[in-house]
This record gives C-alpha cells, structure tokens and sequence, in this order.
C-alpha cells in the first residue's frame, strides 16, 4: 500500500478529486447535494462538514482496521463515521448556528452517504492512516467542488426566473435598483 508521501498518492488524489469524483462521475450523494446547495452559504456549510467528516473517519478507520472482524466492518464504518457526524454537528452549533440551523438536517444524513461509507470501504480499511487521510481530504474536496458548483449555480439561477409570455422574467431587486440609481444621479450631477 502507498504511504502519504509516495508520488502516486498524490495522482491519486487528483483522480479523485477531478475524474473519480462521485458527485460527477457516478451521480452519488444528490440528496444532501441538491437539498442544501440552493445557495453558496449552505453550500459551504456543509461542503466543510463532509471535509471533516471523512477525512477523520477515514483516519480512523485505517487507525483500527486490524481490529474490525469482516463480519462487523460496515456497523463499525457507520459508528465511526456517525461519531464525526455528531463532532461535526456539535462544533457548527457551537461556532457556525446560522450555518447549523440551514444545514443540520443534512449533515445528519452524512452518516448513511453512500460515499463516505464507500471511501471507508474501498480506500480507508485497505489503506494506511497517511494515505487514508489524502483519500479523504481529496475524496471530501471533490465533494465540495460539486456542491460549491451547484449552490453557485442555484444562486445565479434564482436572479433568472422563468419565461412568462415568451420573455425572460427577471424578479425585481430593489437593493440593486437603489445602488443603480445612486450611480445615476451621482453621474448626472
């Protein structure tokens, strides 16, 4: 097995992240994804949240893989992984409650996303504990490229209504119009 410091963890890392992401690659995860990227904010929220989440699970999991029976391995993956769901969910109630009060329903749900259980699975038991933790910061980056994307993508979208009649409806934003006609009449005089 490659440790953290072998070249080719690091490609692997960048297949990870780019080419094997499960977001894009293999449509995996949508559910949080596109219930909580409707804007950038709580993109972020919880794009860190599943940074933390398996890259320490996936740490972790190397850390005790020896000791994990076959028969057993997924309960254990879950309990690990729910325990930094819950250290994730207490220290964004601590430090980041608005953020928490967007997103806690769907950093829960961290615990049963088939990616993180499938980085557990495939990379974090067969591996060391460097390369786990390269596996997952590049595996939880790639995520949250896709859920920035989307929230980014959602925001923008939003300015842009739908057609009504054949033409673009723009809803109205009064805090831009305001600025504009600051700008106007600043010009004029």
């Amino acid at each position: 097995m490659p440790d953290a410091t072998s070249p080719g963890i690091w490609a692997r890392a960048r297949r990870t992240i780019w080419e094997e992401n499960p977001a894009w690659a293999q449509l995996l995860g949508l559910c949080p994804l596109l219930a909580v990227s409707t804007s950038t904010v709580n993109a972020l929220g919880l794009a860190i949240a599943t940074v933390f989440v398996l890259s320490a699970s996936n740490v972790s999991i190397a850390a005790i893989r020896a000791f994990i029976p076959t028969e057993a391995r997924l309960p254990a993956f879950m309990l690990v992984i729910a325990g930094f769901t819950t250290i994730a969910l207490l220290l964004m109630q601590a430090f980041a409650f608005d953020a928490y009060t967007r997103v806690a329903l769907f950093v829960q749900i961290i615990v049963t996303n088939c990616i993180i259980l499938a980085r557990a699975e495939r990379q974090a038991s067969q591996q060391g504990i460097g390369a786990a933790l390269v596996d997952g910061l590049a595996a939880g980056f790639g995520f949250a490229v896709a859920l920035l994307i989307l929230g980014m993508t959602q925001n923008e979208m939003r300015l842009l209504r739908t057609f009504k009649n054949g033409e673009l409806e723009i809803p109205e934003n009064k805090s831009f119009q305001n600025k504009l006609e600051t700008v106007m009449k600043a010009k004029s005089n």
